[in-house]
């Protein structure tokens, strides 16, 4: 936990922010870099473990609340996030690439914790009856960061057929007498290199390829 507590991302707009070292969070050797919302679910958490530390029989009461608040925590972000409401509560113009390779970096840390607090509370209080429920929500996370993961690959999808379109509607006779890069690819190719150089800021190199793969495969399909 104090590991992760220092990781937290400086605010946006903090004029001191670029000064600061970002540090991450460290689970099982994979490192995890936390938005403000991954930092304050981390904070909640650990004051819910320290209590069902501190008085082992309330243990059966407080995991289902526990359980309950890591559901908020995901479905919130689909929300925010695949679901755009950010755009309104928290004023944003629009999602951006950053935006989801973040949310897909909670999720992602937050699934590494809950096998860590499923075995806290199964210490203090082996017959809690929710313990399932852990695996369950472990799942939720799963999907919901797939989502995310498809949602990148389909906004490159979507861009790749606007530029297939420019494409069509070229003159090849005018164009074989320049030597200039045609627009649309010359637009398409630096949109992919912003997305791998967020996604790669943010993301391990795995998770990079899984969805690169995707995008890459796409445009294959189109332009052919």
């Amino acid at each position: 936990f104090e590991q992760a507590a220092e990781s937290k991302e400086a605010p946006v707009n903090d004029p001191g922010a670029n000064k600061e070292r970002v540090r991450s969070a460290t689970i099982d050797e994979q490192k995890f870099i936390l938005p403000e919302s991954a930092f304050l679910i981390l904070q909640a958490t650990e004051e819910f473990q320290h209590f069902m530390a501190g008085i082992p029989n309330v243990v059966p009461d407080i995991a289902p609340i526990l359980l309950e608040c890591l559901k908020l925590f995901n479905s919130r972000t689909s929300q925010l996030i695949l679901g755009a409401g950010a755009t309104k509560s928290a004023g944003l113009k629009n999602i951006t690439t950053k935006h989801l390779a973040l949310a897909s970096q909670s999720l992602s840390f937050i699934t590494a914790l809950i096998p860590y607090i499923r075995e806290f509370i199964r210490r203090h209080c082996p017959s809690t009856p929710v313990m399932g429920e852990f695996d369950k929500v472990k799942r939720l996370y799963q999907e919901h960061q797939s989502g995310i993961h498809e949602k990148l690959v389909d906004i490159m999808s979507s861009r790749a057929s606007v530029h297939v379109t420019s494409m069509k509607k070229t003159d090849w006779e005018a164009e074989s007498n320049t030597d200039t890069t045609s627009s649309y690819m010359e637009v398409l190719a630096k949109e992919t290199g912003t997305l791998h150089r967020v996604l790669s800021k943010h993301l391990p190199d795995s998770t990079v390829t899984m969805i690169m793969g995707p995008v890459f495969a796409s445009y294959k399909d189109q332009w052919t």
